[in-house]
């Protein structure tokens, strides 16, 4: 086994000192309040950017709380990329692994998953597409052209309308179905979703060819509903909210 040169063990043991000074040794050569410099710029640079990229889970916590958060993430994190776009992944994955504090709130991990998500999708490099399909198409007749830009979720929570003043919200008895999206203005939207509205978007996403009449038809059998016209007019009124909104661009031309 190669022996790892002098000047990269320095660096490591630099770095574990400023990421850990209450465990780690102090480098030598170097004195305490110098690198104290240093692992305040370390501490407080990180504090912020992930302050900045979680705000509601930095509000959802205690002051007390979001210390313990940063310094285990200091502390434990292997993170495995330095990329500022791809350091909120990186939270996130310290959120969800062993290493966070166990005292955590429940829903914390889920809205953390739910401002990475917001971010993911607002920085997402694709542009919405502007011709090719039909904005004022029949939207039950024909299949559909779907914003290419949008995440589908479901959280135990409802992880978008939570607040600093729920912080020991019970588990509620539904999930919240959630599509984050960007629309063709570049801003962020947002529309929640029922069982039956979110089976709705994922057969729409699944195939291409068939109607949203069709697939309506397929949802209401399903279910054995009473009358399955109810279910048609209510999935004709989300897909008009969709295409409003955006995430429906419109139905397809060829």
């Amino acid at each position: 086994m190669s022996k790892v040169p002098a000047f990269i063990q320095a660096q490591r043991n630099f770095a574990r000192y400023l990421r850990d000074p209450l465990r780690e040794p102090l480098p030598s050569g170097l004195s305490g309040e110098r690198l104290e410099v240093y692992r305040h710029a370390v501490r407080h640079n990180i504090d912020r950017f992930m302050a900045d990229n979680f705000p509601r889970v930095r509000a959802a916590l205690t002051c007390e709380a979001w210390d313990e958060v940063i310094n285990s993430y200091l502390r434990l994190h292997p993170a495995v990329t330095a990329a500022f776009s791809r350091l909120p992944g990186e939270f996130l994955a310290f959120l969800s692994g062993s290493h966070a504090p166990a005292t955590l709130p429940l829903h914390v991990h889920a809205l953390a998953h739910f401002e990475w998500l917001e971010n993911s999708v607002a920085c997402d490099e694709r542009g919405v597409p502007a011709h090719g399909f039909d904005a004022m198409g029949d939207l039950l007749e024909k299949p559909l052209i779907i914003n290419p830009i949008h995440q589908l979720v479901s959280y135990d929570y409802p992880i978008h309308v939570i607040t600093s003043d729920t912080p020991g919200m019970p588990l509620p008895a539904r999930e919240t179905h959630l599509v984050v999206f960007r629309d063709s203005a570049h801003q962020l939207q947002l529309l929640e979703l029922n069982p039956v509205t979110r089976a709705l978007f994922e057969r729409l996403g699944d195939a291409e060819e068939v109607s949203a009449r069709e697939i309506l038809a397929d949802i209401a059998t399903s279910l054995r509903h009473p009358a399955p016209e109810v279910v048609l007019r209510g999935g004709l009124d989300i897909l008009q909210r969709m295409r409003h909104r955006g995430l429906v661009l419109g139905t397809r031309t060829a």
